[in-house]
């Protein structure tokens, strides 16, 4: 995995609400 690929993914992450952990 790439590390925008990790970005990319924590901002879908955030996108969806991020308010799970």
């Amino acid at each position: 995995k790439e590390l925008i690929s990790l970005e990319e993914e924590l901002k879908m992450f955030a996108s969806e609400g991020g308010s799970e952990e």
